[in-house]
C-alpha cells in the first residue's frame, strides 16, 4: 500500500509517496540480527577460564548476551563486558568479556565468534536524541531513547531480531450503520452495534471502540513470551452506548501486527 506522507526534515516540510513495509510494526524503524555485532574474533591465542577478548566488533556486547566460539563446545553468556575500543582497523572494535562460567577449552586465535542473541544497535543515526518503541522477538518493551550518536541499547537480549523505530496511531473507523429494515431505513433513528465478528489475518493486537482483543490464555500463555500471531475470527462485545451515528472504531495499544479483513455485527435499533 502506497500513502503520501508529510514529515518534519532538518525544519522543512516535506511530502514523500512511501510504501507500507509489512515487515515491520513502526515508522522510521531499523530491525537488528544477532550478525548485527558483526564478524567478531578471537584476539589472541591461549585464552581460557572467564575471560576472553574478542575483535572486529561493530557494536557493544551487552551482560546477558550469548555465544560460541568455534573449536569451544557449548554456549558462553556475558556477565559484563569493557566499553569498545578500536582494534586498530579503525573501523570495528575490541573487547573484553567476562563469562557466567569458563571457557570448556582454550579457542585458537582468530577463532570465530558467533553471537546468538542482540541488545545494541550503533545504527540509528537518522533517529538522534530520539525516543523510540523498541520491538524485541515481538514483545513490546520500554521506550527507548537513542543518543546523539545513534546507539540505542535494550534492558535484556533478544535472540531473533530487534525493531526500533516511531509509534503511530493506527485508527480505522467504518461508516455510520446503516441497516435497511421492512419498516425503512433507520437513517435517524438510534442504533447500539451490540457485538463485532473480526476476520483476522496474522494478527497480535487490535482494540475494538476502546475494548482490547484477546489474544493470550491463562492456560497455555508464558507471560514472558511473544503473542503468537492469530489468523481466523475474534469476538468483540458486548459494546455498550446507542448513536444516531453508531459506527466501530479500530485501534491498537501496541505496535505489533494487525491485519483485519472484515468485520460482521450486530444492530440494535431503537426510536
Amino acid at each position: 500500500m502506497y500513502v503520501v506522507v508529510k514529515r518534519t526534515i532538518d525544519a522543512t516540510t516535506v511530502y514523500h509517496v512511501e510504501k507500507f513495509d509489512a515487515d515491520f510494526t513502526t515508522d522510521a524503524a531499523l530491525q537488528v540480527v544477532p550478525a548485527n555485532y558483526g564478524s567478531p574474533l578471537v584476539r589472541g591465542a591461549a585464552q581460557s577460564g572467564t575471560s576472553l577478548e574478542i575483535d572486529a566488533l561493530t557494536a557493544q556486547p551487552q551482560a546477558g548476551d550469548t555465544f560460541t566460539v568455534a573449536g569451544v563446545t557449548g554456549t558462553s553468556t556475558i556477565s559484563s563486558a569493557t566499553t569498545l575500543a578500536d582494534d586498530g582497523t579503525g573501523t570495528t572494535f575490541k573487547s573484553t568479556l567476562t563469562l557466567s562460567a569458563a571457557l570448556a577449552s582454550s579457542p585458537a586465535d582468530n577463532a570465530a565468534v558467533t553471537f546468538g542473541t542482540v541488545s545494541e544497535t550503533r545504527n540509528l543515526t537518522h533517529l538522534p536524541s530520539t525516543s523510540v518503541s523498541v520491538i524485541a522477538d515481538d514483545i513490546v518493551l520500554a521506550d527507548n531513547t537513542v543518543s546523539a550518536s545513534g546507539v540505542a541499547t535494550i534492558e535484556r537480549p533478544a535472540s531473533s531480531y530487534i525493531e526500533f523505530g516511531l509509534d503511530y496511531t493506527v485508527q480505522v473507523k467504518t461508516l455510520p450503520v446503516e441497516t435497511k429494515l421492512s419498516s425503512g431505513p433507520i437513517t435517524g433513528q438510534k442504533k447500539r452495534i451490540i457485538d463485532a465478528s473480526l476476520i483476522l489475518d496474522l494478527t497480535q493486537n487490535i482494540s475494538v471502540s476502546g475494548n482490547s482483543v484477546t489474544f493470550r490464555t491463562f492456560d497455555s500463555s508464558d507471560f514472558d513470551e511473544s503473542v503468537d500471531t492469530f489468523t481466523g475470527v475474534k469476538s468483540s462485545g458486548p459494546l455498550l452506548g446507542f448513536s444516531k451515528t453508531a459506527a466501530l472504531e479500530f485501534t491498537q495499544t501496541n505496535p505489533l501486527f494487525f491485519t483485519l479483513l472484515g468485520c460482521e455485527y450486530k444492530v440494535s435499533v431503537g426510536q
